[in-house]
């Protein structure tokens, strides 16, 4: 029994559909070593490199919900028109788009045996010929606890409610569609992003954006340490954001201001430690502190923006690395990159088993690499493989803690702790007995002192 598993890697969209295509993370059949939840990032290819176009699809999968979510994006048609679109399924893990279509290429769901004999089946209704490779994280064990919801948020103050503990952390996703989400998974307007976490002290965030407009067309982005959510605008104007303001008991609190009535994917957890933190890149080695325990496990939310709170209408970038402990064996990265000047007209995906890669916002060439080195015991470390430049990440970092469930108390030790109790009486009886004895003979003692008898 394990009170927290974690592993980072890779899976193939298999030849053909199936009801229960098990996905192996090695663990085991035992009680206690069963995933909780899974994070699944889809590419479009096979290989690690710079591949054509932007498959930025992003899959959450616990025990009884599956949501997808993420843009997809092709300019190499730029001249006539952008194909960018946001993509949404309320019953699908691993999702898989035809580029400028509201075609599905390939779909997976949870399967009837769900997590089970340290893996998870995985219900593939819908395939392609591609062999694609998709990466994912997974969290294991005894101790965290995961609820996937969907919420609206609105332009007033909003919550999120019904989460079955209090959380300690929370990951939200949104693509602002405001519609309730369906088995119709295309939003044919622009491809447009946000992702937010925050450990209940700081909350980190970044919005991205591209039109489908008439060549040109223009890209936003923005990176915030003081907001949970945002909206940007085609121009990289923020159009609206709201706040993280606390945890409840079931679930969160937030300010108003986001602009509208948008539907947000949020996974709470608790269970474990969790430490929100962020970096700047640029150094070899990239050494990065102040995390209040040696971490198991890292996400990286990678930006291409270079300044904190600062609008930014250029190019479209952003992507996620995962790793663990492992020496960077269990390491997975993935960027996209669309541009907004018509000279470059290139979108592009990389995935790499390594930690952190970034793609030119411009012409989708790789950017910059780190690798992982170790975690240490107030952090990590990477090691830049090719120069980075200067842009600012996020991440979460995570370890096991103290269980938030209090174990049920046995007969047997509810005895033990009755005859432990008997005898510490038993003991401070005989030793209260001693000390009356003692002070009969101090009284004894001070009444012949005042009879002059000593």
């Amino acid at each position: 029994m394990s009170d927290f598993l974690y592993k980072t890697g890779t899976l193939t969209i298999p030849a053909s559909t199936g009801a229960n295509v098990f996905l192996d993370f090695g663990w085991g059949a035992g009680v206690g070593e069963q995933a909780v939840y899974v994070q699944f990032f889809s590419t479009n290819g096979t290989t690690e490199g710079r591949l054509f176009d932007v498959m930025q699809l992003y899959g959450h999968l616990t025990a009884t919900k599956n949501y997808a979510i993420g843009t997809t994006g092709d300019r190499e048609n730029e001249a006539i028109s952008s194909d960018t679109k946001s993509h949404v399924h309320a019953d699908a893990c691993i999702l898989k788009m035809q580029v400028g279509s509201t075609t599905v290429l390939a779909q997976a769901a949870m399967g009837t045996l769900g997590f089970a004999d340290g893996g998870v089946y995985l219900n593939w209704s819908v395939v392609d010929a591609s062999a694609d490779v998709i990466g994912y994280r997974v969290f294991g064990g005894t101790q965290p606890q995961v609820d996937l919801q969907i919420v609206q948020a609105t332009n007033a103050a909003w919550s999120l409610t019904s989460v079955p503990f209090r959380p300690k952390h929370i990951h939200l996703e949104t693509i602002f569609k405001d519609t309730d989400f369906s088995s119709s998974p295309t939003d044919p307007n622009t491809a447009k992003f946000a992702l937010g976490e925050t450990d209940g002290l700081t909350q980190r965030s970044y919005s991205v954006v591209a039109t489908n407009a008439v060549n040109p067309s223009q890209c936003g982005k923005k990176i915030s340490k003081t907001k949970i959510l945002m909206q940007v605008s085609d121009a990289g104007v923020e159009s609206g954001s709201c706040t993280f303001l606390n945890f409840t008991d079931d679930g969160a609190d937030f300010s108003s201001g986001l602009g509208g009535n948008e539907k947000v994917i949020i996974v709470s957890s608790t269970g474990l430690q969790y430490f929100c933190g962020d970096f700047q890149t640029s150094a070899d080695p990239l050494i990065v502190t102040g995390v209040p325990f040696q971490p198991r496990a890292v996400t990286v939310y990678a930006s291409g923006a270079s300044g904190w709170d600062v609008d930014a209408r250029i190019n479209y970038d952003h992507g996620v690395g995962a790793f663990d402990e492992n020496s960077g064996l269990n390491a997975f990265s993935v960027s996209y990159a669309m541009p907004d000047a018509d000279t470059s007209p290139d979108a592009r995906t990389r995935w790499e088993a390594g930690a952190l890669n970034r793609l030119n916002g411009g012409d989708g060439t790789e950017d910059g690499k780190y690798e992982f080195t170790n975690m240490t015991s107030d952090g990590f470390e990477l090691d830049e493989v090719q120069a980075y430049g200067l842009t600012n990440q996020f991440f979460t970092a995570y370890r096991e803690g103290i269980s938030d469930v209090i174990p049920p108390i046995t007969n047997e030790e509810i005895i033990a702790g009755v005859i432990a109790n008997l005898q510490c009486c038993k003991r401070l009886h005989k030793e209260f007995n001693g000390m009356k004895a003692d002070l009969r003979l101090l009284i004894a003692a001070v009444e012949r002192m005042k009879k002059g008898r000593l």
